[in-house]
């Protein structure tokens, strides 16, 4: 049996190719790579949800050269209502209203 490397994976007991880690590459743009974590590795070690995974994606990079701009802001703030209406089944409106009768 071949000896376990990382970063490789084997093709056979003979042959290895070595295949750099997906966790090390970004596919478009690189508004990630000079982050102290990448958002997925966050999201992910943190067992964040979908929605507020794709807000901290999105807060990470929209203010780069590469990323979305206020396109991203928009969208985190799309992401935010939607939590507020599956998890908490309230709209900003509604949530507002409450709060300013406490």
């Amino acid at each position: 049996m071949a000896e376990y490397k990382p970063n490789t994976i084997s093709i056979s007991d003979h042959d290895q190719v070595s295949e750099p880690k997906a966790s090390t590459q970004q596919i478009g743009g690189d508004h990630y790579k000079n982050a102290a974590i990448q958002p997925g590795e966050y999201v992910h070690r943190n067992k964040i949800g979908f929605f507020a995974g794709c807000v901290i994606k999105r807060m990470s990079r929209y203010d780069k050269s590469t990323g979305g701009g206020a396109k991203d802001l928009v969208k985190a703030i799309h992401e935010i209502e939607l939590i507020l209406e599956y998890d908490y089944q309230t709209t900003v409106a509604e949530y507002k209203d409450r709060v300013a009768n406490i």
